[in-house]
């Protein structure tokens, strides 16, 4: 009987493994679609926003001082996440601040400014 149940775990490990392989031939093509659509300007934009990242250490850091908890009793999961949403609401914050600017004709070329926002 452990015999079958240890294959039942290398079975699971195969349909991981599978799903995990889906999962990235998703992102691939769904890539390589975007990469079809985008102008290189955009397609600058995505990289570097796929490449930041906000600090663990700054994330937990400001949830121990808005929470009361000390910075290493927060779970690293729960920085992951919040560093998640944050990414979301900055880039949110920048594609406002982008119509922005066109909506009041200034130069597409120049940096954001605060007025943007």
């Amino acid at each position: 009987e452990e015999e079958g149940e240890q294959s039942d775990v290398e079975g699971d490990d195969e349909v991981d493994e599978d799903e995990d392989e889906k999962y990235k031939d998703f992102h691939r093509r769904l890539e390589q679609e975007l990469i079809g659509t985008c102008t290189e300007e955009e397609w600058t934009r995505y990289e570097a926003m796929r490449q930041s990242k906000f600090s663990m250490q700054a994330i937990k850091l400001l949830v121990s001082q808005v929470s009361d908890i000390p910075v290493g009793q927060i779970a690293q999961p729960l920085a992951f996440t919040i560093a998640g949403v944050a990414k979301v609401l900055v880039g949110e914050l920048i594609d406002n601040a982008r119509l922005v600017r066109q909506e009041r004709g200034d130069n597409q070329n120049e940096p954001l400014q605060p007025r943007h926002i």
